[in-house]
């Protein structure tokens, strides 16, 4: 690739990122879904979208109510997330990474990752999570506004990240508020 399209990429990505931490830096806005921009993957960075338009297979495109959880096909069925150790912290069955949200206070029962936000940040579900291999704290679940059950790891809701493409990817730490979830 030439350094000309590459620098597009990167400046498209780093605009991509800046856009997210925005709408999910814990302000007030938080879970009006209205308030989030679109958020290209690296690959859809790349695509020959138009400036300013989201292609329609983005999960944060407009369509997504307030509390709710757009599908995503990589989400386990109840009964089959296993929560284990990655390389860089703890992973899903998958083993995509798993995060936590700052403004989540512990052991509160409640997500403060709503609306917009978790469609960027998808939370991981599951009625009867599993510890894998390296998972030292306890494994929990909360109910969410729309209804549905997210697991929780020592109190703080799991979470995963829409723009980690393959297992084990990272690019959610570059985000405020975001960190990986530690054992």
């Amino acid at each position: 690739m030439s350094k000309p399209i590459l620098r597009v990429i990167a400046i498209v990505a780093l605009a991509a990122v800046a856009a997210v931490a925005v709408a999910c830096g814990g302000d007030d806005d938080a879970d009006n879904p209205t308030a989030v921009p679109s958020t290209p993957s690296a690959t859809q960075a790349a695509s020959t979208e138009p400036a300013g338009e989201t292609p329609a297979s983005n999960p944060t495109a407009e369509g997504t109510a307030a509390g709710e959880t757009p599908a995503s096909s990589d989400t386990p069925a109840a009964g089959g997330a296993t929560v284990q150790l990655g390389e860089a912290g703890l992973v899903d069955s998958a083993g995509f990474s798993l995060y936590i949200f700052a403004s989540d206070v512990a052991d509160s029962g409640q997500s403060a990752c709503v609306g917009g936000c978790a469609s960027a940040w998808p939370p991981l579900v599951d009625e009867s999570p599993t510890a894998g291999p390296g998972v030292t704290g306890t494994l929990e679940t909360i109910a969410r506004a729309d209804g549905s059950v997210q697991v929780t790891y020592n109190g703080k809701p799991l979470y995963r990240w829409i723009n980690d493409e393959n297992p084990g990817d990272t690019t959610g730490t570059a985000i405020n508020n975001w960190s990986l979830a530690q054992p």
